[in-house]
This record gives structure tokens, C-alpha cells and sequence, in this order.
């Protein structure tokens, strides 16, 4: 065979392994692909959580919070115009606002959602409950229909799916 004849047979070999190189370099290429998105979602995790904790872990939603936990009963809206411009109110509002964002990071799938449940659904189930009345009464006399709706629903729907996923048919909250 010739010095032709022998290098055009080892090209011709090489030729025929050439696709599983091509292969391996793909099956690499995917396997980093795949870790930087698992990176790139537990980042986009993280930061939620971040963002969750400091919704409802800075002192002022802290101090609502407690204040409204601590009320007895519901908000009384029986006689608005004092009611709302009363510092009970202004608590409720807070903490309202910042369950609702929290409420919007469930619909959005960035927060997990057991974390929240085992760290907030007592408060979630209670607070809800207390300010419901406040609630009502601005979506229905200020015309804003969708005031506190992410916040409605965490506690009247999420918190029972939650319960339900864990096999409680009562809810542990």
C-alpha cells in the first residue's frame, strides 16, 4: 500500500469516529446547559426568598403584624371614617400589602411554597380573617375590586390546597 493509500485509510477511519466526537462534545455542551440552569433557577429562588423575608421581616411589617395578630376581633368597619384612619388600620393595610406581594410570588412559582406554608400559614389564616372586613369595605366603597387580591388568595384558596397536599381535611392553621 502506499504512503497515499495509507493515510487516505486513516483519514477514512477518522472520518468514521468523527460523529461520536461530535456526539460527546454535544452530551458536554447539554451537561453544562443544564447545571447553569439549575444554577440560574436556585439563584432566582434565592433572590425570592430574599425578597420574601424582607416583606415580611423588616420591623414595620413586623410590628403590624403583631399588632393586628394580637387584635381580638375583626377589623370593626362598622364606623369607617374613624376606622381607617386609625393606626390599627394603617397596621392592617401594611401587613396587607406585604402578604399580597408575597401572594403574587406563589401565582408566579418563585417562593417554595413549603417554606412559606410551615413558616406563615397561622398567620396568613388569621390575619386574612381579621382584616377581611377593612378589605371588603375598600373594594367595595373606594371602587378598588382588586385591593389585597393575591393576599384573599393565599389565605381562601392556597392555604386549603396546602392543607389538602399534607392530608389534613382540617386546616392545621
Amino acid at each position: 500500500m502506499s504512503h497515499f493509500g495509507a493515510v487516505y485509510h486513516r483519514l477514512k477511519e477518522a472520518a468514521a469516529i468523527a460523529p461520536l466526537g461530535v456526539a460527546f462534545a454535544a452530551l458536554f455542551g447539554l451537561v453544562i446547559a443544564f447545571r447553569q440552569s439549575r444554577e440560574a433557577s436556585r439563584a432566582r429562588r434565592l433572590a425570592a426568598t430574599k425578597l420574601l423575608l424582607d416583606e415580611i421581616g423588616n420591623a414595620e411589617v413586623r410590628e403590624a403584624r403583631t399588632r393586628i395578630m394580637e387584635t381580638a376581633t375583626p377589623l370593626n368597619v362598622s364606623s369607617p371614617d374613624a376606622e381607617l384612619g386609625g393606626e390599627l388600620s394603617k397596621s392592617a393595610r401594611r401587613v396587607g400589602v406585604a402578604y399580597d406581594r408575597i401572594g403574587v410570588m406563589i401565582r408566579q412559582g418563585l417562593i417554595d411554597e413549603d417554606m412559606l406554608f410551615d413558616s406563615q400559614c397561622v398567620e396568613i389564616e388569621v390575619i386574612w380573617r381579621k382584616i377581611e372586613p377593612l378589605v371588603t369595605y375598600i373594594r367595595n366603597q373606594q371602587r378598588r375590586p382588586n385591593y389585597l387580591f393575591h393576599f384573599e388568595f393565599l389565605a381562601t384558596e392556597w392555604l386549603p390546597k396546602m392543607n389538602r397536599a399534607r392530608g389534613r381535611a382540617k386546616p392545621a392553621c
